[in-house]
């Protein structure tokens, strides 16, 4: 028996959901992800509860994983990610999963890309839209927000910032008259 704190109500009909923490690489990096409920379903290809042994312990030993879990190793994804605050202030590498396309996909994209463009160098994201391309040869340095540079300078002019402009009238002083 389960406890909601929302409805205050004991629950005793539950049925497993998935919560998969995967560490995924690409020729660039690592990081983590975790993959919950239906995004989770559609690249393993079965329930959860298909899938479940009884047990509301979480797996830690990747060797007793159930066989379709475990045929996801080795296996091209395009993970469209949800990059949360804590990703951007705390640099946190830690990425919920949010839509999934299976490396046949990824592939087909990346293979239509090469042949509209001679770009060299692409990488794949993802939105809530199908995979896209971007490019990562362009010209423009791109630049991190004033507001979010981790390494602020304090001696750096008002007029730095983003949202000031420069004063383009002079403004006259009154005199003050002393008695």
């Amino acid at each position: 028996m389960f406890h909601c704190e929302l409805c205050n109500a004991n629950i005793t009909n539950v049925l497993p959901k998935f919560k998969l923490h995967l560490v995924v690489k690409d020729d660039t990096d690592t990081c983590n992800v975790m993959l919950l409920g239906s995004v989770a379903k559609s690249i393993i290809g079965h329930k959860a509860e298909d899938l479940w042994d009884g047990s509301y312990a979480e797996i830690e030993d990747p060797e007793i994983l159930p066989a379709p879990i475990q045929d996801l190793v080795g296996k091209s994804f395009c993970f469209g990610l949800s990059i949360t605050s804590d990703n951007v202030t705390n640099g946190s590498g830690n990425y919920i999963v949010l839509e999934v396309c299976s490396g046949d996909k990824v592939l087909s994209i990346e293979t239509v890309s090469e042949a509209i463009s001679d770009i060299g160098t692409t990488s794949s994201t993802m939105s809530s839209a199908p995979c896209m391309l971007l490019d990562t040869n362009s010209s423009e340095d791109p630049k991190t927000p004033f507001s979010k540079r981790k390494d602020e300078k304090d001696d750096l002019p008002d007029i730095t910032s983003s949202s000031k402009k420069m004063c383009t009238k002079l403004i006259k002083e009154e005199k003050h008259k002393s008695d």
